[in-house]
């Protein structure tokens, strides 16, 4: 209790610095926000560097909309195809893109992007990613405009999720816009070649971070727009973000070496990955119980009331199950549930020794974002707080524990590199193929 109640006041802390920063930086976002001084035809060139691999209908969406893009000289398109079978490589020709083909091994998104630039031939690089999408005809103009007026050397700009977007990928992208001030994203990233040359891409993902941080650590200026938006956004599973979150910080730990971060003894987190994962559980299905006759779970405050009182239920159930209760629960099979994740989750039970004891670091970060972040999302009138349904708070609840679990897994693996450790195996299976 002691250790519950000492997690959620450092939360409480964590969450008033959060809208202090995101307040600052809504002002200092404004100043880049211009006035149409510059002419309607800007002397300039742009290569637009997109890696590319089974690009489906959105890529041919941005295709369509880089080939409409008005006020530039040039824009010239590159694609780097990794071994496409479902006619994206024939489609950019079709475009009179320049296509780069490597094979599928040889990809990572530092090396494709580097690659690309090596075919490029104008004064500037915009690189992108298949499933971006500019708003309209003037915004890549917009992103130049903003570049040159505001005497900046590389930009990137906020994204707008798709009408498709899931409630957690909605969060994530509201989310990230807080932290993105002293950062450059691939999604849609602007700068001079002459400049990119001197540092290149250095890892196989977050190499858009790394970037921002080596420019910012020379003197060089760069900002994340309010004024300009790309159309961009996700809906993984959970089993990706596992995936994806070890992967990331297996990199982060090389990008910032001297940040401090939160390390557990082995035993001690997989015992909290196993609690928060049982907790969630037993969660969602309460959660469908008290939503089944409604097709949303009504007022928020209400509802963000209940899922305190049953997080806090859940947990204590967990706490009087007996080992088997609790193994039971864990290989239970769940609708809607990821396969894929159980499997993991599986795996993780068998490194704990088939027992684990209840720890509630993961579970703390879990109750938090379900009823604090997700409060200061709605707060922030994103979207109708009493619209959200009861599928997607579910679905939400699983891919934190995803997250959160391949995040600490993976700080733990780069913190015993090169031990003959179980679950530092583990971490580097699921790191590749992101």
């Amino acid at each position: 209790m002691f250790t519950a109640l000492l997690i959620r006041m450092a939360y409480y802390f964590k969450d008033m610095l959060r809208r202090k920063k995101r307040n600052q930086f809504q002002k200092e976002s404004q100043a880049f926000v211009y006035k149409e001084t510059v002419p309607d035809a800007m002397p300039v060139t742009v290569s637009v560097i997109v890696p590319v691999y089974n690009g489906g209908a959105e890529f041919k969406f941005l295709l369509e909309m880089l080939k409409v893009q008005e006020g530039i000289e040039t824009i010239e398109i590159i694609i780097v195809d990794s071994g496409s079978a479902d006619g994206s490589l024939e489609l950019a020709e079709r475009y009179g893109a320049k296509v780069v083909p490597i094979i599928q091994a040889d990809f990572s998104h530092a090396y494709a992007r580097n690659l690309g630039v090596r075919c490029a031939t104008c004064e500037f690089l915009l690189f992108m990613t298949q499933d971006a999408c500019p708003t309209d005809a003037h915004w890549l103009r917009s992103l130049l405009i903003s570049l040159l007026v505001g005497k900046l050397d590389a930009v990137s700009c906020y994204e707008m999720p798709r009408a498709d977007c899931d409630l957690f990928g909605r969060v994530t992208i509201w989310e990230d816009w807080e932290i993105q001030r002293g950062r450059l994203s691939n999604h849609a990233c602007l700068l001079r070649k002459s400049l990119f040359e001197k540092y290149l891409f250095r890892f196989e993902i977050a190499e858009d971070f790394d970037l921002g941080m080596c420019l910012r650590e020379d003197g060089y200026k760069i900002a994340m727009l309010s004024n300009v938006r790309i159309i961009h956004s996700h809906t993984r599973s959970p089993y990706y973000y596992f995936k994806r979150a070890i992967a990331a910080s297996l990199v982060m730990v090389k990008i910032q070496p001297k940040k401090k971060r939160i390390r557990f003894p082995e035993k001690y987190l997989l015992d909290c990955i196993l609690t928060g994962y049982s907790v969630v559980k037993l969660y969602v299905q309460a959660l469908f119980k008290h939503c089944e006759k409604e097709e949303t779970p009504g007022d928020w405050a209400v509802f963000c009331k209940w899922t305190k009182k049953e997080l806090d239920k859940d947990l204590w159930k967990i706490k009087q199950m007996k080992n088997r209760e609790r193994t039971e629960l864990l290989f239970s099979t769940q609708a809607d549930f990821d396969s894929h994740f159980q499997t993991i989750i599986e795996e993780i039970y068998e490194l704990a020794g088939r027992n684990f004891r209840v720890k509630v670091f993961i579970f703390e970060k879990i109750r938090h974002y379900l009823c604090n972040t997700l409060s200061q999302y709605f707060d922030d009138r994103i979207e109708e707080r009493d619209n959200f349904r009861k599928e997607e708070i579910g679905r939400l609840s699983e891919k934190l524990i995803a997250c959160f679990s391949g995040d600490y897994l993976g700080v733990y693996a780069a913190a015993h590199k090169g031990a003959n450790e179980p679950i530092c195996e583990l971490a580097e299976k699921y790191a590749k193929g992101i």
